[in-house]
């Protein structure tokens, strides 16, 4: 799945500028900011709050370069009433001007006279930029989804003979729609390992060695990938039938009646209920 959003900040007449300008300078703003083929910027106009970019307040007639940060490709341009936007080949998008109300996005209301880096979400790119008078807007880019963060929490409990029921909280889906679980049970004692998959917790774990030690992990799967193991559950010891009973012996110990005598077998993991 992949998502599209907008973000806007700041305190109307908006105008998104590129390198060919298709409206009098008059009609959008009273200073103007151009992207240049050479990957600079370049502006000319009224700068009494820096919106031209290049360091200073003073008015330029002719057209001055902006101020950008080394190695900086411009891509699109943006001009608000006393604001610069610049878009960037990265996705980043730098501020300059007027910043009375937070338009430039830079978490402070302070004037600037060169670019500064709007403060965008982590992990997000923008694909637009415009301006109005006291607000600036961008068009995020499409939110790339992720495998899925890990299960936590994960419990094991014996239910039955050689079988498990794995029990577990979800993590993120990363944006894509989780398609399955996994729960692998393995054993610390010889026991033979057994996995099972579901859509939701608990899953089922069978063929488990009965007697012997397990823990389990739970792994995530949707369309991009699956997630790391979850941290082990606790141990716990896999259920089975009791062994065979040994060492009998049966004695008469009265009319039409004997004794007989055994050792338990091991009680495959559950308490023996009767003989």
């Amino acid at each position: 799945m992949r998502r599209r959003a907008r973000r806007a900040w700041g305190s109307a007449l908006a105008a998104l500028l590129g390198a060919a300008l298709a409206v009098p300078v008059a009609a959008v703003a009273p200073s103007l900011a151009e992207a240049a083929s050479t990957d600079n910027a370049i502006a000319w106009g009224y700068n009494f709050y820096g919106q031209l970019g290049d360091g200073s307040t003073t008015d330029r007639l002719t057209p001055v370069a902006v101020a950008l940060p080394a190695g900086t490709t411009v891509t699109a341009v943006a001009a608000g009433a006393l604001q610069s936007l610049a878009l960037t080949s990265t996705g980043a998008v730098l501020a300059w001007g007027r910043n009375s109300s937070g338009e430039l996005g830079d978490g402070s209301t302070t004037d600037r006279l060169t670019p500064v880096a709007v403060a965008l979400p982590a992990g997000t790119t923008v694909t637009a930029v415009a301006a109005g008078t006291y607000h600036s807007l961008a068009v995020l880019g499409a939110l790339a989804s992720s495998a899925p963060a890990a299960p936590t929490g994960v419990t094991a409990t014996a239910d039955g003979p050689g079988s498990a029921a794995v029990a577990f909280t979800p993590g993120s889906d990363g944006g894509s729609a989780i398609t399955s679980f996994t729960a692998l049970c393995v054993s610390s004692t010889g026991g033979t390992s057994r996995g099972g998959t579901g859509a939701a917790s608990p899953i089922s774990v069978t063929g488990l060695s009965a007697g012997h030690t397990y823990a389990c992990r739970v792994s995530a799967t949707n369309a991009v990938g699956t997630s790391p193991d979850s941290a082990p559950s606790a141990s716990f010891i896999a259920q089975g039938a009791p062994a065979a009973p040994t060492g009998v012996t049966a004695t008469a110990d009265g009319p039409g009646s004997a004794a007989v005598a055994f050792t338990p077998g091991s009680d495959g993991g559950s308490a023996i209920t009767s003989f």
